[in-house]
């Protein structure tokens, strides 16, 4: 399976334990963090290019929607890969929506 993620910085600032271990998973080229919201549509390209099966997005149901809009944006009609919320937001009322708690990835 190949994998890539999607980080909002904001949401791993105080987490650099779990930044470390995705990209010891993923690979440094697999992991794109985000500074801010104009830095998404560049990571979404760059997401696709690489052909992932699966993409995390890292952050809370803001940082999904927005990485989901890009990525759907770069696929111009293309089918997008799995996507995996991982809940690392305030809210994260999506992931747990689809049964990810933060405690399953933290």
């Amino acid at each position: 399976m190949r994998a890539q993620a999607v980080v909002n910085a904001a949401a791993v600032r105080d987490r650099p334990a779990l930044l470390a271990r995705l990209r010891a998973t993923l690979g440094r080229d697999g992991v794109h963090v985000t500074a801010d919201l104009a830095a998404v549509p560049a990571a979404a390209r760059a997401v696709l290019a690489a052909g992932p099966d699966v993409v995390f997005i890292g952050g809370g149901d803001g940082t999904f929607v927005r990485v989901l809009a890009a990525l759907d944006e770069a696929a111009a009609g293309r089918p997008l890969p799995a996507l995996v919320p991982l809940p690392w937001g305030t809210g994260n009322g999506l992931a747990r929506s689809v049964g990810v708690e933060a405690t399953t990835v933290t």
